[in-house]
């Protein structure tokens, strides 16, 4: 008994049970406002550079059909337009925005393309133009 003299339980300090629960709890209740925040951001930024990709290719397709007369097959003859457009990529795997859509997509090309749509060619992801992504 002479040990528990010397420990003096009572006098100690520390949290009691209480204060622990709502410590927890007011950390659950901000992680429940924060998470979701961070995803639509993420999301957001996904959605804004695909789009801002898309449409420096369109106009770097277009300098180069004006330089040299024909349409680009990919991405890489646009070297001389774009600055590092060999590692020009979509977020692959990511999701994205797309116009009159709630829910983001995922994004499954690895590469963004250069197709002829309605008798004009445009960068494609997805074979989605730059107009179709978006809120």
């Amino acid at each position: 008994m002479n040990w528990l003299k010397r420990i003096n339980l009572k006098n100690q300090k520390g949290f009691t049970l209480m204060e622990v629960v709502v410590a927890c709890a007011l950390i659950a209740i901000l992680s429940s406002i924060a998470i979701p925040k961070f995803f639509t951001s993420v999301v957001t930024a996904n959605t804004v550079k695909v789009k801002s990709d898309l449409q420096t290719i369109d106009t770097a397709i277009v300098l180069y059909m004006t330089d040299n007369g024909s349409t680009p097959a990919n991405v890489s003859e646009l070297k001389d337009y774009i600055i590092d457009a060999q590692n020009l990529k979509p977020p692959t795997g990511k999701e994205c925005y797309l116009k009159g859509q709630d829910t983001p997509v995922k994004i499954a090309d690895s590469d963004y393309k250069i197709q002829s749509i309605d008798n004009d060619y445009r960068a494609t992801c997805d074979g989605k133009t730059a107009n179709e992504y978006g809120k």
